[in-house]
Parts: C-alpha cells; structure tokens; sequence
C-alpha cells in the first residue's frame, strides 16, 4: 500500500481531526479525506481560493500530501480536507443561520424595503453572519432573525405610523384632511400626554425610517380628533346621521354647503354667520348641521330642513316693512308694546340671524283692520256713532226685530242727552246689552201677553247683571221705559261669595320643609339647581314661606340679595363653577354669615311693604342658616349667570327670584326634578297666602313652646332676684302706725310670693300704686300665676344671673379687652334682632376680633349662644339702648356728685381730665346718635354748666398763680 508525505497539518482544534503522522495511506485519504475537486463537484461552493483560505486558516481542517517524492524532492502536493470536520463545519452554520433571499423575502411580507442601512442595521444588531467557505455569501443568524422578526411583526400589527392616522382621519371623514385642523393636538404630544407606546424611527426594530405609534392610542386619538374635528347640531330627529355611515354621495345629494345656504339666504335678505364664528351661533337655524373642522372648515346643511326654514322665513314680515304698510293709518310708535295692545304676537330672531321685531305675515290684514276701526273709533263724535262702530265689528247677523229697534232708539235718545266725557264705557255696555238681545231674542215681543213680556223680561235682566251691575241696572232702566213701561220690574241680584282661603295642614308643610332641606343637604341634588335660575328660584320662593311672612311681590322684589364676599366670592360665577366642581363646601358658619346681613340688612334698610307700607320684618332661624344661606347664594350665582350670558334686555336679571320661578307650573317642574310631588304632599296647588296662613299657625305653636310670654316676663323682672344677703324689696310697704288690719288683710290676700305679683302689677298698671287696698286686691286676684310659676321665674333668674356673672368675669384680667367691648357696645354694630337693641354676646365677639385677629369661626367657639331661637326676647345678652343711657346717667352723676365732695384744686384738675379723656367722647356721640332732646333729658344740664364753671375758675387761678 502506497503512503504519502505529510507536507503539512491543518488543524482547528475545536474539531475532531488530530492527525499526527508523518505519512498517511492512500486508503486512509480515500476514506477519511476528500479533495477540493469533490467539493466543487458536489456541493454548492464553487471557489477554490475560498476552500484553499478557509483550510489555510484553519476554518476547516485537512492536510497537504506530497507525491512523487524523490531525493526530499515532491513532484505534486494535494490538499486533503478532513471529512468529519467538514461536514460538521457545514451542518452546524447551516442550522444556525437562514439563508439572505429567505429572510428578505419574510421581512418584505411586513412592508419593510432592504437597503444599504438595513444591512448595516442587521450587522449592528449582530445578525448577519458570512458563510464560513465563502466569506462574501450573507447568512442571518436564525435565533436573533427569529427574534426580531416577532418583534417586527408585532410592531407592524400593533404600531401604526403617522401617516396611517391621517389616511384612516381621512376615509372616515369622506376624504377630508381633518388631521390638518390646526387647531388640533399633534400626534406625538397626544402620545406623551398620554402615556402611550411609541417606537421612535431609528430604533432596533423599526425599519420604517417613521416614529411608530401604538395602535390603541392612534385609535383614542382618532376618536379625540373626530369627536372635536366633527361637529353636529341636531334640527329634525329623522334626519340626524353619524359621520360613520353617511357616505360621500349622501353628503352630496342631501345637504347644502355653506356657500349654497349663503345665496339662499342672501335672496330673502338674510346673512350667514361667516366660518369662523362660533358653532353654536348656527344652533338658531334648527337644522342638521355638521361641520368638519379641516382647513377649510366645511359645513353642510340638510336640504330638507333649509328648504322648509325659507318657506317659513317669507311668513314673517319685519317691523320696518309694517311701519311702512300701516304709516297711513296711524303716526304712533311702533314698537313692542304697540303690538302687544292689539293682541298682535312679537317674534324676536324667528328666521335666521336678523335682530328685531317681527309679526306674521297673516296678522298683517288683522292690524289693518284694528288701526282703521281705531281711526272710526277716534272720529266718532257721539257715544251713538261709538256704538254703531262697535255693533259694525261684531261678526253676528243682526236681527230685525221690535225690542232691537227700540233698543237704538233707547241708545240714541240717551246718546243726545248725555253729557259724559267718557262716551267709550258707555258705548260698550250698550253693544253688550245688544248682543244679549241679539242672540236671547227670536221675534217681536211688545205684542205678547204682558205676564210672558214680564217674564221674559226678567230674563234677559237676569242675565244682564251677570255680565255686570251696570249692565243689569241699564237694561232696567230700558225694560222699564220701553218695554213694559207701566210696570217697574226689579231684580235682586245675586251676592258674590266669597271663599276664604284655608291654610295648609301644618304636618304637610313640616313633610315639605323636610323634602326642601333633604334636597339641599345631598350635593348631587342641589347641582341640579346650579346654571337653572327659574329651579333655584322655585324651591327659594317655597322655602322662604318657612321664614318670611311676605307677600308674593314683597319676595319677588325686595328679598335682599346674599353678599357673596362673606364667603369669599366677588363672582357668582365663580362660586357656581367651584361648587359644581367640589372644590368648595358650604359650612354651617357660611349660610350664618349670609343669613345674618339678610336680617341685618332688612333691618337697617327699613325695608317696607308694597302694599300698605307697613315694615317688613325678616328673622332666621338658625337651624336653617345653612340651607337657606347656600339656596340664596346659588339663586344669586345664577343670576349673575343670566345676567351675563342673557342679552334681552326684558329678562329680569336685577331680582334674586326670577318671577317665572313663583308660578305653580316652573314650582311643580322643578320639585319633579326630585321626584316631589308638591301638591300631592300638601293637597292643594302651592300659594303665597296659604303658605303665609300656615306659617303663622306653626310660628303661633313656637311661641307657646318656647313660652315667649315668661321670657319677656324674665326680661322684665331682671331686677327681681335673690343676692343671697338681702330679700328684694319690690313689694308693697304697709307701715305699722298706720292701719294692723289692712296688713293683714293685705298679707293673705296676696299670699306667698305676692311681692312678684306686685312689681308686675306696677309694670301694667300705671295707677297701681294710686288705688285703694280693696281695689288693689281685686286686680291682685284677677292676675292669674301660680306660686309654682313664680318660683320657676325665680329659679330662671337666678340661673340668668350666676351666668352673666360668669360672661363677664373674662374682663376682670384683661383691661384691654374690656376697653375693646365697651367701645363695640357703644359704638359698634353687634346689634340684636330688636330695634334700638344691642347683644352682648356679639359685642363679645366682634371685641375679640378686633385685638386677636382669627378666623370667625374660632372666635365663634369662645362665645356661644345659649338660647337658640329665633326671638331675642328674654335673653340674659340681650341690652336695650334705653337701658344702657340710664346706666350711663347714674354713672355720670356720680361722678359729679364725687367731683362735689373734692376739696383740693390739684384732685378736682385731676377729675377734669378723667372726665375730659373718658367722658367727653361719650357725650358727643350720645348727642349725635340720639339727638339734643334726648341728651338734655338724660344729663343733667344744670350740674353740668356748673362743673364747666368749676373747671374754668380753676384754669383761672392756675394763670393767675403763673
């Protein structure tokens, strides 16, 4: 067997072949080796120089056999590649790699072009791989191609580029470029926005040299641009169509564009607002409009609804066209008001955009007819000519008949013997009585029987009356005269009954109140209130009635409006928007602030009634502070509302209740919005006066309960009390040297604690004290009060006493605090809910304010009211201003009676100038306030000058000393 050289030994070793020797066998090449001949023959490689490299670099392995060797001398070589290796070499990159024209072919399925960047994308990616044999053939390694092409195919399902947006815009908007709509947010700053995945271009695995935007948010921001780019105003129902099927040639064939409804218009001399006005400007036309927001703006109108509008614009005639039709006729003013006093309807914008007055085309004739019959009214120079020109309009068949024809007669006769100024009246109460005739009378009576012509002579003046007394009494006076003028016939007529109105049960109007406060208590009811005036207005007007005693138009027009700056609001608008929006609540402290200058302001204002002048009278309860407080605040929000969104100038926007809220039908609507039923809770329809009624018979219950008649009897015997030291000394003095007997009797006459019926008798009775020990007596027993009853006041005054005591122990330890409620008592405005009254508790507060500067509502935690009701009658705080002057006139005579009592000049100087310092002011402003009467009854003048006196002589000495 023939052996080889060895020349040389290519070896990888990361593969099998380990050849060592120096000479390998013919047999050994033929199994184990083959050539490169074989290769080229047998497979796809074709090069020998890429064999020759990838065996020279040991890529694959093999060896270099000599032949024909001869003194060290080879004649041939032959490379040999080592079998095994070669095919393991192969197998393992073709199972690992796919192969180019595959892969591209895949990648073109999903839309992606090949080029010079996507190969360099590739090999950047660390796909691409060459074939180990021949380095210029391009390989994908397969795992990675796999991977990115799932992650491409996933792009491609569920990413989308722009333009794939603006083209779906564009198919869904019949062709229109909606995406263009500068108005419109961008696409990828909708993305950021929201948050949504987006594959920016340039990244690893987009190939679509665009961003790539997540399907989902292309749809939402689909939907965002077409529900702001589409726009639809809703005319006839039947002719309403979405965007998504209404298809192109629809859009064609059944709808105006903009510029055809501009020319139609333009023919009955009306105007089209231009494209850029607002959408809703079109809302008055009544027709089916849609508007796509490109650029340009395109708007179609459907055909059928702009066809009938035009028809009805020719219906209407303006107020220039009539003035100049009925100028021949009449010289006055036309205007609203003169159309109204013929019965004539006003429509204000009827067509399109004009503003105006406008009637139908139809009263055009009627308003003819009126002027020319008032123009015959107006010539007519006898209260006969008015009553021929009367029966002329009267569309009836005059009949011929005897009674009728005396009937002018009678008119004509009392025509020329009247001297009335007034002939119009007249006039019209004959035409009345002739149609009565007309139309009760078939044939000629004055010949009948007298019993049937007195019969039916009693009808017809029966019937008479029933239109009116004058009436009645004219048509006597013809039967009498012309008729049966030998008999007198008389009527009694019939009295009108008059019903009085009964009041509501009063468990109802409670049931009410409760459903009203039920309302006002839950957020997501009383937004329903909020931007409705007339609904505010309504449950506003019934709620009062639980709080005020006025009359409908004393509510309507003098019910002061909230000052929404206690709040913290300058804008009602404002509060409205913030309240919707839960960005504010309505604290309790909130409607006591409102409801507090309600009353405050009735008040000061001396509001008065319209109808008899009387004051009106306004107090709270504050049970409802917060209620009432915050349905008044949104009545005003709404008003303002109104106020600056409504432009007619015949809307009331100046008072807090709009007077359609009062009526029964707005009242019953909006209690429905709360599923109410008003007059199924009360039984009858709601009403001013019975509202009013019933609450005076619930307030008369209040009273009783919360014994108003002992509480101003408390208020009245404050001075009556126990000290603990000495009893009181209020009763009758019976002395011992005058008459035992009449003590005696006097003593069990009045029993146990007479002395405080005593001091009420003296406070009722002015001559009490004048009357004899009998008489005294007798009205002693007529005053009906249990000892119990007394001890109760004695008890309550007591307990009054110990806590004014304490209300007042707070100033002992701070003299600035003191100084700051004096100067409120006199001079501030804590007023009580009684004229010419002041409340010490306000005083309190509004001094505490004053030094520490908090919140109202911390300051209303140092001081609370202890009674709680809606009266101030009885109230330990309660301070009248009388009182306060008395006390200050004891006070200021002390202080003379001590300044007397100084001897020394140096004390007296000093006394001036405390009085100078502390007095002075008070006197000036007692002065101003109450006037110089009322001053001089207070001060004593004569005292006074002689203290001034004093004062003078002792500036005097002091120069002269100096």
């Amino acid at each position: 067997m023939s052996k080889h050289k060895v020349l040389e030994k290519y070896i990888n070793k990361e593969l099998s072949f380990a050849f060592t020797g120096e000479y390998i066998t013919q047999e050994e090449l033929d199994r184990d080796f083959i050539t490169i001949d074989y290769i080229i023959s047998n497979t796809t490689i074709k090069s020998y120089s890429s064999i020759r490299r990838a065996l020279h670099t040991k890529v694959i392995t093999g060896i270099l056999c000599g032949f024909g060797e001869k003194d060290r001398y080879v004649y041939h070589k032959k490379d040999y590649i080592y079998r095994k290796d070669f095919e393991e070499v192969l197998l393992n990159f073709y199972d690992n790699v796919i192969e180019k024209d595959k892969a591209l072919n895949s990648l073109n399925e999903l839309g992606i072009e090949v080029c010079k960047y996507t190969y360099w994308r590739f090999q950047r990616m660390g796909m691409i791989v060459t074939h180990p044999l021949l380095p210029k053939s391009i390989y994908f390694i397969k795992d990675k191609f796999e991977d990115c092409r799932v992650k491409l195919i996933e792009s491609y399902h569920q990413y989308r580029s722009n333009q794939w947006v603006r083209d779906t815009i564009k198919q869904r908007c019949l062709g229109y470029e909606l995406y263009k709509d500068r108005l419109g947010t961008p696409l990828s700053t909708f993305f950021k926005e929201s948050n949504y995945s987006v594959i920016e271009k340039g990244s690893d695995f987009n190939f679509y040299g665009v961003h790539l935007y997540s399907m989902d948010g292309c749809l939402a921001y689909i939907d965002e641009i077409l529900s702001n780019g589409i726009s639809y105003i809703q005319g006839d129902h039947k002719y309403i169509r979405t965007i998504d099927d209404l298809t192109r040639e629809e859009l064609n064939n059944l709808y105006y564009t903009y510029e055809e409804f501009r020319q139609l218009l333009k023919k009955i001399d009306e105007q089209l607002p231009c494209k850029t006005a607002r959408f809703s400007y079109f809302k008055r036309y009544k027709v089916n409009v849609i508007k796509i927001s490109c650029t340009p703006i395109y708007y179609f109108f459907r055909k059928e609804e702009v066809d009938k509008l035009i028809n009805d614009s020719k219906r209407f005639l303006s107020k220039e066209y009539v003035e100049n039709e009925v100028r021949y006729l009449t010289d006055k003013k036309i205007d609203r008001n003169f159309f109204n006093a013929r019965n004539i309807k006003v429509y204000i914008h009827p067509i399109i955009c004009k503003k105006g007055l406008y009637i139908m085309r139809d009263d055009l004739p009627v308003l003819k007819e009126l002027l020319e019959y008032e123009n015959q009214i107006e010539a007519a120079n006898s209260m006969y000519s008015r009553y021929m020109i009367e029966l002329s309009t009267l569309k009836i068949q005059f009949k011929d008949i005897d009674v009728i024809n005396k009937f002018n007669e009678y008119v004509l006769d009392r025509s020329n013997n009247s001297r009335a100024r007034n002939t119009n009246t007249k006039a019209l109460i004959y035409v009345r009585l002739y149609n009565l005739l007309n139309n009760n009378i078939e044939k000629n009576i004055l010949n009948l029987p007298l019993e049937r012509k007195i019969e039916k002579s009693k009808d017809l003046i029966e019937k008479a009356f029933k239109i009116s007394n004058q009436c009645g009494k004219v048509m006597v006076s013809f039967i009498n005269n012309h008729v049966i003028p030998s008999i007198d016939i008389s009527i009694a007529k019939e009295r009108k009954v008059h019903y009085d109105i009964d009041k509501y049960n009063d468990d109802n109007f409670t049931t009410l109140l409760v459903a009203i406060l039920g309302i006002l208590d839950e957020p997501n009811k009383f937004k329903k209130l909020l931007y409705n005036r007339t609904a505010s207005s309504s449950i506003l007007y019934v709620l009062v009635h639980f709080v005020f005693a006025w009359r409908r138009s004393d509510l309507l027009e003098k019910l002061p409006k909230p000052n929404l700056k206690l709040i913290g609001y300058d804008d009602g608008l404002k509060f409205l928007e913030d309240l919707r929006e839960d960005n504010f609540k309505f604290e309790e402290y909130h409607g006591e602030k409102i409801c507090k200058d309600i009353t405050e302001y009735i008040y000061r204002m001396n509001l008065k009634s319209y109808k008899n002048d009387d004051k009106l009278e306004g107090s709270i309860p504050a049970i409802i502070y917060k209620y009432l407080g915050l349905l008044m605040c949104i009545c005003e929000g709404n008003r303002q509302y109104v106020e600056k969104t409504v432009s007619n100038k015949y809307t009331n926007k100046k008072d807090l209740i709009s007077p359609g809220g009062s009526s029964n039908e707005s009242i019953n609507k909006t209690f429905e919005l709360f599923q109410i039923d008003i007059e199924g809770i009360l039984g009858k329809p709601f009403g001013n006066l019975r509202g009013t009624k019933t609450f005076f018979s619930v307030l008369s219950k209040q009273f009783e309960e919360l014994k108003m008649c002992v509480s101003k009897a408390v208020s009245d015997l404050r001075a009556h009390k126990e000290n603990g030291k000495e009893i009181s000394q209020t009763g009758n003095k019976y002395y011992i040297e005058k008459d035992i007997s009449k003590l005696a009797v006097g003593i069990f006459a009045r029993g146990t604690m007479g002395c405080v019926k005593e001091y009420i008798l003296k406070l009722v009775e002015s001559d009490y004290e004048l009357l004899d020990g009998e008489k005294q007596i007798e009205i002693f027993n007529s005053l009906e009060m249990k000892n119990t009853e007394i001890e109760k006041v004695h008890k309550e005054l007591y307990q009054r006493n110990t806590d004014l005591d304490s209300f007042f122990k707070v100033f002992q330890g701070d003299k600035k605090l003191a100084q700051e409620f004096l100067r409120e008592l006199i001079y501030g405005k804590s007023y009580s809910k009684h004229s010419d009254c002041k409340c010490l508790l306000k005083a309190r507060i509004n001094a505490n304010n004053n030094i520490i500067f908090e919140e109202r509502n911390d300051i209303t935690k140092l001081v609370d009211c202890q009674i709680r009701n809606d009266n101030c009658i009885g109230c330990d705080y309660l301070v009248a201003s009388r009182l306060f002057i008395y006390e200050f006139k004891d006070l200021i005579n002390e202080f003379f009676k001590q300044f007397e009592e100084l001897h020394d000049i140096s004390s007296k100087k000093l006394f001036a100038m405390v009085f100078k310092k502390k007095y002075t002011p008070l006197l000036s402003a007692f002065k101003s306030e109450l006037g110089e009467d009322i001053f001089e009854n207070v001060l004593d003048v004569t005292q006074y000058k002689l203290f001034n006196k004093q004062i003078a002589e002792i500036k005097l000495i002091e120069e002269r000393a100096n």
